[in-house]
């Protein structure tokens, strides 16, 4: 490979590399706003899956999210696979 070469494809590497840790922060970003307007929600009280599933998608892993950041939340099943996710207290 000449030093041409070499020189190319370091900044091929580079720039895919920049562009990976751009769309990583942005990933990283978007699940903390999903964090967010969650914790937002249970502070208002008692809320369905339904109604968390509005805000994200995949719900339950920005729940055990918080759980880890030291939240309690209490999760109460209902018929028909319904939940109610009530927050207890806690946080960091």
């Amino acid at each position: 490979m000449s030093s041409q070469a070499a020189l190319d494809f370091d900044r091929t590497i580079d720039t895919v590399w920049a562009a990976h840790r751009r769309e990583a922060d942005a990933e990283a970003a978007r699940l903390d706003s999903s964090k967010a307007r969650i914790l937002a929600r249970l502070r208002e009280g008692p809320a369905s899956n339904v109604e968390l599933n509005a805000i994200a998608f995949r719900f339950g892993g920005r729940i055990h999210e918080l759980r880890h950041e030291g939240y309690t939340i209490l999760t109460e099943h209902g018929l028909g696979g319904r939940c109610t996710y009530t927050l207890i207290g806690g946080g960091a």
